[in-house]
């Protein structure tokens, strides 16, 4: 061990486990129920953890783009788009550390994906149509050309990592995510961008694409949280726990010296995120 080895000394030890024991001590969770043998499995995931589930899905939420008041969405809009292999998929919605170390794509685990939200919230008087590649030609009109539908909703995100695997300095979506919002931006007149990422990735040239742009992080198993705020059921109030990048060059920042405006600002800065109501 480090301690045998000479390269950290015990009393630095005591001290690290001081300090933790200090903080569980001042949140009282020595004076916790202990948990007793056999506790109930089968709470776990019940519908009671789902809804908060969805709950904290709600309240991580950041709005960083929304021109024109795109966000809300009406739940009266005749066609929906939804875009995006994310729109559909559990396994990227959850990321790394879920049944496997690496995390998976696909539907690795009960939930609802994005797309299932959207179909629960709007579902009743909008028609929804899915497309992962944002390839929207199913409607048509008598000139048997796609229809234009109100608004399109586009899916992007980081694949599934764990540790060194995420360690990366490239904060480049898949190239295949740009083609697709690309594709959903023709076919709507407005576009809604959901970013499905444990951390800042690069969203400059998706801009101008978007009218509204959201950050969704990693929201579980429970899409319909997204999609509560989408169409208006709760407002958006969450804010960026740390400063976007415009790129990967930008990094690591030197906040002392760091633009706060200008081409060599970052996009966002910590703290940001607009709301609704």
């Amino acid at each position: 061990s480090a301690v045998e080895k000479g390269d950290v000394s015990q009393a630095r030890v005591d001290e690290a486990v001081r300090r933790i024991l200090h903080v569980k001590a001042a949140m009282g969770l020595f004076d916790a129920i202990p948990l007793q043998p056999g506790a109930p499995i089968e709470t776990v995931g019940s519908q009671e953890h789902r809804e908060l589930a969805r709950e904290a899905v709600r309240k991580s939420l950041v709005l960083l783009q929304n021109n024109d008041e795109t966000l809300p969405l009406s739940k009266d809009a005749p066609l929906i788009y939804v875009a995006g292999e994310a729109a559909d998929d559990i396994g990227i919605q959850i990321g790394g550390w879920s049944t496997e170390w690496q995390g998976t794509a696909d539907d690795i685990t009960a939930g609802t994906t994005i797309l299932g939200g959207v179909e629960e919230i709007a579902g009743l008087n909008a028609q929804i149509d899915y497309n992962s590649a944002g390839r929207f030609d199913r409607f048509t009109d008598d000139a048997g050309v796609p229809v234009i539908a109100d608004v399109a909703v586009a899916v992007v995100a980081e694949r599934p990592y764990a540790e060194g695997v995420g360690d990366s300095a490239d904060l480049a979506l898949p190239p295949e995510d740009l083609a697709m919002v690309q594709r959903a931006r023709a076919g709507a007149e407005k576009l809604v961008l959901v970013v499905l990422a444990g951390r800042p990735v690069e969203i400059t040239d998706l801009l101008p694409l978007a009218d509204a742009v959201v950050v969704a992080w990693l929201p579980g198993t429970e899409g319909q949280g997204v999609a509560d705020v989408l169409f208006g059921d709760f407002p958006f109030t969450g804010k960026l726990p740390y400063t976007w990048p415009r790129s990967a060059d930008q990094l690591p920042f030197d906040l002392a010296s760091l633009p706060v405006d200008g081409p060599d600002a970052p996009l966002f800065p910590a703290g940001f995120g607009l709301e609704t109501r």
